[in-house]
């Protein structure tokens, strides 16, 4: 599984397509940090603010650019059937494409997030002590509420193999994490439900971690993620199990 993990990682950052959609994806949410922060108060907090908006612009379209690469040639050379083939089997095939969008996610959160941080200091900004935590701690959440709606997306990607369907799904589940806590904190039944639901979590432990619940909102973070993607994952084993494999 470490090979095919590997091996599918410097595939995919060799694709010219992932960086395209990358950079100009990073082009938009640098400009826009630049504009937000030239217009905004000169201070530390005005750049912790607009340093955090701009992971939620990129965060969408690089968890799509993720999955879009991590899957696409793999359903459509159907090289997973030659994989399955040699003896990994179709569970570890799942978590192996899983942990690929981990990583390929990460990646860019890192040199988008250094991007942000190294212009900030070009303009005499910088993230120091609570901000640069708080900041950190901003990305963890981001990349697991999309790594999340990943995963749900991948029951759907391991059911009809179709790499337009897993995009659908993403977008709906994506979209989802805005709806959905608007509609639950609507509803009567919202202080048994709404609490649960997994970007509701994620939030929660940001706003702990903001007044210094360090190791709670860690944990609830960490405790959201295993158990929000190991139910779709396992979903997905269910489903990719019963699949008849067709070239």
């Amino acid at each position: 599984m470490k090979d095919l993990i590997r091996g599918d990682f410097f595939r995919i950052i060799r694709k010219p397509s992932f960086w395209i959609i990358f950079l100009l994806m990073s082009i938009v949410s640098i400009a826009i940090f630049i504009y937000s922060l030239k217009d905004g108060y000169n201070d530390d907090y005005a750049f912790f603010v607009n340093s955090a908006t701009t992971i939620g612009i990129g965060s969408f379209i690089f968890c799509l650019n993720t999955v879009i690469a991590v899957y696409s040639d793999e359903f459509k050379s159907s090289a997973y059937i030659s994989v399955i083939g040699h003896g990994l089997s179709r569970f570890k095939l799942i978590i192996a494409k899983f942990l690929d969008c981990m990583l390929l996610l990460g990646l860019q959160y890192i040199i988008n997030s250094a991007a942000v941080l190294i212009i900030g200091a070009f303009m005499g900004h910088t993230l120091k002590g609570e901000y640069l935590s708080i900041y950190l701690f901003t990305l963890i959440t981001s990349g697991s509420t999309s790594l999340i709606s990943a995963a749900f997306a991948t029951i759907f990607a391991f059911l009809t193999m179709r790499v337009p369907t897993i995009m659908a799904a993403f977008v709906i589940m994506s979209c989802m994490d805005s709806i959905v806590p608007v509609i639950i904190n609507l509803m009567p039944v919202r202080i048994f439900f709404g609490r649960y639901y997994y970007n509701v979590l994620n939030q929660a432990a940001l706003s702990d971690f903001m007044f210094g619940s360090y190791a709670e909102s860690i944990l609830v973070t960490a405790a959201t993620f295993c158990i929000y993607v190991g139910i779709p994952l396992f979903l997905a084993a269910l489903v990719f199990g019963k699949k008849e494999l067709e070239l």
